[in-house]
């Protein structure tokens, strides 16, 4: 199934804008997020902490809603969903 991913900040830099992405029927915004992270060099770091949860600062949202509100890493995904994803960003 195909899922939308749209990247901001600094996570656009490596992922770019807007991707399509195949992934496995059953998949989660957790195993999204690991995959994007072998496959893009630098995202690990800036997604997932050392027991591999995912960044304080860092923001998900599968279709415009916070997965801190749904199921965290296990929100599950369904074909069409669009997953945006926000980096920390500070500036004066």
């Amino acid at each position: 199934m195909n899922v939308t991913v749209r990247a901001f900040a600094d996570f656009r830099e490596i992922l770019g804008c807007r991707k399509e992405v195949a992934v496995s029927t059953g998949s989660t915004v957790g195993t999204l997020l690991e995959m994007l992270a072998r496959t893009h060099p630098g995202l690990e770091g800036g997604l997932f902490g050392p027991a591999g949860q995912l960044q304080p600062l860092v923001n998900a949202l599968v279709n415009g809603r916070n997965i801190q509100f749904l199921d965290g890493l296990d929100t599950p995904l369904t074909e069409g969903d669009v997953v945006s994803l926000f980096s920390p960003v500070a500036g004066g």
